[in-house]
Formats: C-alpha cells, sequence, structure tokens
C-alpha cells in the first residue's frame, strides 16, 4: 500500500466490483480512456477483470485508487511492460464523481515513484487523447513531456482525433511534489545529504580556524578568561 495526502493505491479486492463497474459504464469515462468502441461492459465482464488483478500477474500492474474515507476513486497501473529497456505505458482513470479534487494528479505522482523506485524503471509514458485536455495537464503537472503527436489517430465522436505523447524520465522532479512540498525519494535523499554535508562542514571550521582563535584565547589567560560579570571562567 503506497500512501499519499490525498489518495492510497492497494491491492484490488472482490468489494471494489460495484464501484468499477459504475466507473466503465460511464461514457464521458469511455470516451475518454478507451481506444476501441466505447461500448457498455457487463458485471459479469468487470467480475472476470477484477480477477484477473492480482500480484501473481506479469507485465500488467494495476492498483486500485482508494481515498482515506474509504472509497475507491479509480484505478491507475502499468499496462505495458518492457523490462528490457526499463519502459512502462501507464494508464489511469478516476470515476467521474471524484474528478477535479487531486486526486488523479497524487494517483499518478505515486504510480510513478513507484515505476521508478520499487520497479527500477527508466522511462514511462502515456498516451492521451488531444481533446482530453485536463488529462494532459496533469501529467505535464506531473513531470511528463510531450514527445510526440500521431495525426488522426482516433475515431471518436464522429471524427478523427489526434493523440499525444507523453513521457517521463528518472531522476525527473515533478511539478506535483515542488508544489505540494511531498518529494520524491531522490529528492529527500538529496536533501538529507546536504544537511549532514552542512553538518560536518561547520564542525570542521569551528575545529579550524575558529578553534584555534578559542585555544588562543585560552593561552593568553592562562586557562580562564572573565564571564560577563567580570568573575574568571574556566574554557574547558
Amino acid at each position: 500500500m503506497f500512501e499519499g495526502r490525498l489518495v492510497r493505491l492497494r491491492a484490488f479486492e472482490q468489494g471494489d466490483l460495484d464501484a468499477n463497474h459504475a466507473f466503465v459504464n460511464d461514457y464521458g469515462t469511455l470516451r475518454d480512456m478507451l481506444s476501441g468502441i466505447p461500448f457498455p461492459a457487463s458485471y459479469e465482464d468487470e467480475r472476470r477483470w477484477l480477477e484477473q488483478q492480482t500480484s501473481y500477474s506479469r507485465g500488467e500492474y494495476q492498483f486500485a485508487v482508494e481515498d482515506f474515507e474509504g472509497d475507491l476513486v479509480g484505478r491507475c497501473g502499468v499496462i505495458r511492460l518492457d523490462w528490457k529497456n526499463r519502459l512502462a505505458e501507464l494508464g489511469i482513470m478516476i470515476g467521474a464523481p471524484y474528478r477535479r479534487r487531486g486526486y488523479g494528479r497524487e494517483a499518478m505522482e505515486l504510480l510513478c515513484d513507484f515505476c521508478f523506485r520499487e520497479m527500477n524503471l527508466h522511462k514511462l509514458k502515456v498516451s492521451v487523447y488531444a481533446f482530453n485536455e485536463a488529462a494532459i495537464r496533469c501529467y505535464e503537472g506531473c513531470g511528463f513531456e510531450r514527445e510526440g503527436l500521431l495525426k488522426d489517430e482516433l475515431w471518436r465522436d464522429g471524427a478523427y482525433r489526434d493523440v499525444v505523447i507523453l513521457a517521463r524520465r528518472s531522476g525527473t522532479e515533478s511539478v506535483f511534489f515542488v508544489k505540494s512540498g511531498v518529494l520524491p525519494l531522490t529528492d529527500r535523499l538529496r536533501g538529507g545529504i546536504i544537511f549532514w554535508l552542512r553538518c560536518i562542514f561547520r564542525v570542521l571550521w569551528t575545529t579550524g580556524a575558529s578553534g584555534q582563535r578559542h585555544r588562543e584565547r585560552l593561552s593568553a589567560a592562562g586557562g580562564r578568561l572573565p564571564d560577563a560579570r567580570g568573575r574568571q571562567r574556566p574554557l574547558l
């Protein structure tokens, strides 16, 4: 289980069936997410899909996205994986009632962190329909950059539509983590290293030039210096 400030990523459970079935039968969701014909999914279809989501799967790793009230708000995961080239394609879906709350952006950040930190992947990419401007803003806010445009790739709503390809590489920093104050592991590690280097520098400086001046004052005062009231006090 991987937690952020708004949502957590967890394994799917049988109790998620009703919410998942409702999500994938919303036309707006199918329109923005599905590359094929946006045909409704039956209850049985969704049950079979849910049964396939296990920790023993290979090549596809799906997470349930849950808020801190225990409600299933969507799903995200790796939908295609290339181990040789350390490359993965990601997908995400947030249910219509839970959009515009920051859930999708945080879930994507948690997913990216999982892919880089736990799976040792180098590059993550997403494909999004050009008319889905909200999704494009979300991905760009998570550190993805546009790499290509596939012209007339999708037939939707009676016209051919473009598909935008975005990607993010390991070591890149996202706008989301900078604004929220939540840093990925690499940045937390970097911050810790800088902190300890500063501590070491202060110790060396104190025991260097400053320490030398302290010893000179001690020697001149015979081992004792007056305090603020003029009383002699030992320096050591």
